[in-house]
C-alpha cells in the first residue's frame, strides 16, 4: 500500500511539475469622449504564436517574418472577433507592436446608429490550452465591467440596461446563487433524507442501535440547520471569489480538458485529495481544539454533544471559513480537473453526514479489521462530541493512530454498539 501511495503521489507531482504557468491575455473594449469604440488587445507573444500554429498548421512560424507574423495574428483577430452578431461591424485602423507582451488595436465602426457592443465573441485563441482571456468594458459613463471568458474563450453577454447594477454585479450574483444552491441542495437532500430515515420513519425501531439512546431536542435540530445554511453562504462567498474573480481565477491549477493530463492522473488525484484534506482536518480541528481558539471557532459545533445528520455543516462562520480553507488549497496546490472538486465534496458531505448520523452504518468488527482499524466511523466522531477530546480524524484513523489522540475506549464503544 505504501508502495502504491508513494507512486500516485509521485505521478501527481510529475505532472504537476510539468504544468505551465497560465497564460493570459486581455481584450479591451473602450469607448472614447466623442462615443466611439476601439478595441485594445494585450497577449503573450508566446500566446499568439501558438494560436498562429493552431489555425495555420501548414506553417511553420520559425520560417515567417516579423511582418507577415503580424499580418497573421491581425488576420486571426479579425476573424475571430465577432460584435453583437453582426458581421457588418467591422474592425478598422489596425495597429500591432510585437513583443514579449504583444499589442494590438483597432476602432469599430457600424452602420447602425447609437451603436452599443453588447455581444462579444472571440475565439481566436480557443482551442489553446492553459490560457484564460479576460473581457473588459470601458465605457464613457458607467463602470468598467471585467468578465473571464469562458473554457472556450468565447463570450457573449446581455445587453446592459441599466446603469444602476452592472451586468458584472448581476452575472456573479447569479453565480453565486447557483453556487449556494448547489451546495445547499445536495446537503438537504442527503442530510434530510438521512434524518427523515433515521430519525423519523424508524426512529422506534431503530432507537436502540442508536450510538448514543437518547434523541436530540428540536431546538438542536433548528440550531444546527441554522448554523448549517450559514456555513453554506460562506462557503458560495470563498468559492465565487476564486472562481468567478478574473483576478485570481486564471492563476488556480485547475483546468478543463480531462486529456490534458489523461484519466489515470484524474483518478489518482481522488487518493491524494482525501488525503490531504484529512490532513489539513485533523491538524485544524486539533487547533480549533486548543483552549485560545475553542470558544470562538469551535463552540458552536461541539453544542451538538448527540450529533444529528444536521451537525455536520453546523459550523461558528470562522470556522466554516477554516474548513472551506482546503477548497483554496486545492484550487492553487496541484492541478485539478473542474469536476474533481465537486465529486470530491459530495463525497466528503456524505461521509460528514454519516459521522454525525447517531448510527453506526458499518458492520460488526469493522473496526479491528485490516483497512477498518485505519478508517474512521460513526461511533469515532460521535465519541468526540460527547467527550470533546480526542478522535479528531474525518476519514481516516491514520493520524489519531501516529499522534495518540485515538480514545482507548473507541473499541469497546464500537463492539458494544454493534453487539446490540
Amino acid at each position: 500500500m505504501r508502495k502504491i501511495a508513494i507512486v500516485i503521489l509521485l505521478l501527481i507531482l510529475v505532472q504537476s511539475a510539468r504544468a505551465h504557468n497560465p497564460q493570459v491575455s486581455t481584450v479591451s473594449i473602450i469607448q472614447s469622449e466623442n462615443n466611439k469604440w476601439s478595441v485594445f488587445i494585450t497577449a503573450p507573444l508566446y500566446t499568439c504564436q501558438l494560436a498562429i500554429q493552431e489555425n495555420y498548421p501548414s506553417l511553420k512560424i520559425d520560417s515567417i517574418n516579423v511582418f507577415e507574423t503580424q499580418k497573421l495574428i491581425l488576420n486571426l483577430v479579425k476573424d475571430n472577433f465577432i460584435i453583437n452578431g453582426d458581421n457588418n461591424v467591422k474592425l478598422i485602423n489596425d495597429k500591432i507592436q510585437l513583443a514579449h507582451e504583444t499589442t494590438i488595436y483597432f476602432d469599430i465602426i457600424s452602420n447602425k446608429a447609437n451603436f452599443r457592443p453588447s455581444e462579444i465573441s472571440f475565439s481566436a485563441f480557443s482551442k489553446l490550452t492553459n490560457h484564460f482571456t479576460l473581457l473588459k468594458m470601458v465605457p464613457n459613463k458607467g463602470k468598467e465591467i471585467t468578465y473571464i471568458l469562458n473554457s472556450d474563450n468565447q463570450f457573449a453577454y446581455p445587453k446592459i440596461t441599466s446603469q444602476d447594477m452592472s451586468a458584472s454585479a448581476t452575472l456573479s450574483l447569479n453565480k453565486y446563487f447557483d453556487i449556494i444552491s448547489r451546495i445547499g441542495i445536495r446537503y438537504i437532500l442527503i442530510a434530510g433524507a438521512a434524518f427523515i430515515f433515521f430519525y423519523i420513519l424508524f426512529k422506534r425501531k431503530l432507537l436502540y442501535k442508536k450510538i448514543q439512546k437518547s434523541i436530540p431536542k428540536k431546538s438542536d435540530y433548528i440550531r444546527e440547520f441554522t448554523y448549517s445554511i450559514t456555513t453554506i453562504l460562506i462557503f458560495g462567498i470563498i468559492i465565487l471569489n476564486i472562481m468567478g474573480n478574473p483576478n485570481i481565477r486564471p492563476y488556480t491549477k485547475i483546468y478543463d480538458d480531462i486529456q490534458e493530463r489523461g484519466w489515470l492522473y484524474y483518478f489518482a488525484a481522488f487518493p491524494v485529495m482525501m488525503f490531504i484534506h484529512d490532513t489539513y482536518f485533523y491538524w485544524t480541528h486539533r487547533m480549533m481544539h486548543h483552549k485560545t481558539l475553542f470558544n470562538t471557532f469551535h463552540l458552536v459545533h461541539h453544542k451538538s454533544t448527540n450529533p444529528s445528520p444536521w451537525a455536520a455543516y453546523a459550523f461558528h462562520p470562522l470556522e466554516a471559513i477554516v474548513e472551506n480553507g482546503i477548497f483554496i488549497i486545492f484550487a492553487f496546490s496541484f492541478p485539478l480537473h473542474k469536476s474533481h472538486t465537486p465529486i470530491f465534496f459530495l463525497f466528503s458531505i456524505i461521509y460528514n453526514i454519516y459521522g454525525h448520523l447517531g448510527w453506526e452504518l458499518y458492520p460488526r468488527g469493522f473496526n479491528k479489521s485490516f483497512i477498518g482499524k485505519w478508517i474512521n466511523t460513526s461511533v469515532c466522531h460521535n465519541q468526540h462530541h460527547k467527550y470533546f477530546k480526542g478522535n479528531y480524524s474525518l476519514y481516516f484513523l491514520f493520524w489519531d493512530r501516529i499522534m495518540g489522540t485515538l480514545r482507548d475506549d473507541y473499541d469497546m464503544t464500537y463492539d458494544e454498539v454493534k453487539n446490540r
